[in-house]
């Protein structure tokens, strides 16, 4: 059976540049914002504003088939300075779909901060700081509903001494916890890495990546929450891998491959490519 429905798409992006205006103001000068916004929504509403207004977002659910809609705002200081700077972004992303029996909604609400500084030619340090609150709420399946709060800490030190070779070091950790009334459980993941990309132009490039993850859950192993908060790794040490080429064989042929490996306690090895 078909039913009748009516889709409405929007995006829009606003740069501000005050650089472009006051050049000779440097302090307000060292400041952009780039913004935008973008939601495409599907009903049946049989009123003729709310079809074509895409900034009605409270749809009723007996009208409603989809709704995606996403916000996202960076405010940069020291953009183009090519010794430090910093930026500050919020994005806010929600899903709303209607399933055979009700709807899932999810929704991802996050704050990072992030603080770069070149401390010698060719070396370069980066911090990023991420807060947020993941949801998601399900009528066909209570049980999978959660609602978790990310802390995020990233530390990376890049050594990039020409434009084809770059070496970076990071410390990657997470910790998440989902509320007490939807499960209580708790995670925290502390990653250790390095990564290599070889790269020569109109030739290709190579990344390599290895990593040691260390996972502490506590939770149900095989809940459907488990891949949320420990990321489809296991509890205890991880070992991941990657390798991925791109070559440039001429101007209309490209070839691409990637492997991935990951070892986990008490698991046989995962290999993948494509």
């Amino acid at each position: 059976e078909y039913i009748s429905s009516f889709t409405n798409k929007f995006a829009q992006s606003v740069n501000v540049s005050p650089a472009a205006i006051w050049k000779k103001k440097r302090f307000i000068s060292r400041f952009s914002d780039q913004a935008s916004f973008r939601i495409d929504k599907k009903t049946q509403e049989t009123d003729a504003l709310a079809r074509f207004n895409p900034f009605i977002l409270k749809v009723a659910d007996t009208a409603l088939i989809s709704l995606n809609s996403q916000i996202r705002n960076s405010l940069f200081f020291n953009r183009n300075n090519p010794v430090w700077g910093m930026d500050f972004s919020n994005s806010d992303s929600r899903n709303k779909i209607l399933l055979l029996n009700g709807f899932d909604s999810r929704s991802f609400i996050e704050y990072n901060s992030r603080i770069r500084w070149n401390i010698a030619r060719k070396w370069e340090t980066t911090v990023k700081l991420v807060s947020g609150k993941k949801n998601l709420v399900s009528e066909i399946s209570p049980s999978k509903n959660y609602a978790i709060t990310i802390k995020n800490l990233n530390p990376v030190i890049n050594f990039q001494p020409s434009n084809s070779f770059r070496l970076s070091l990071f410390y990657d950790m997470k910790n998440k916890i989902n509320d007490k009334t939807l499960g209580g459980e708790k995670s925290l993941l502390q990653e250790v890495g390095t990564e290599l990309r070889l790269s020569k132009i109109k030739k290709g490039n190579m990344d390599l990546r290895l990593s040691f993850i260390d996972v502490y859950y506590t939770g149900e192993i095989n809940s459907s929450k488990t891949f949320e908060m420990i990321e489809g790794l296991n509890a205890g040490n991880n070992i991941t891998w990657q390798l991925s080429m791109q070559r440039h064989v001429n101007e209309y042929i490209q070839i691409s491959f990637t492997y991935t490996g990951r070892k986990s306690e008490n698991v046989q090895l995962i290999h993948t490519g494509s």
